[in-house]
């Protein structure tokens, strides 16, 4: 992951951030709209909970990974365990989602 994002300082970084904050505003209004529905049962709340937590982490994740991608282009250094932590993040997001949708399935 690390050299995925440094390699964008030689080729498209601004292509690949527009597309990242675009996901960013798109999921943050999702999850938004998620918390202000009201949940009939207990099981919907805890569903809900984890689906709106797995968006918020998914989220940050990738504004992290737009921040490093932007550095990287601008010629910084990137840290490493920056973006295994935005990867961490993503993974943990998406771990929280999947059993959210479970739950209300």
């Amino acid at each position: 992951m690390l050299h995925a994002v440094t390699a964008y300082k030689k080729h498209h970084a601004a292509a690949l951030v527009r597309a990242l904050r675009h996901e960013v505003i798109d999921l943050r209004s999702l999850r938004g709209k998620l918390i202000r529905e009201s949940a009939s049962t207990a099981k919907g709340r805890r569903g809900k909970s984890d689906v709106t937590e797995g968006l918020g982490l998914i989220a940050s994740a990738y504004a992290a990974l737009a921040r490093d991608v932007t550095a990287a282009s601008r010629s910084r250094s990137v840290s490493r365990a920056k973006v295994l932590a935005a990867v961490a993040a993503d993974r943990k997001g998406r771990a929280k989602l999947r059993a959210g949708l479970k739950l209300l399935s």
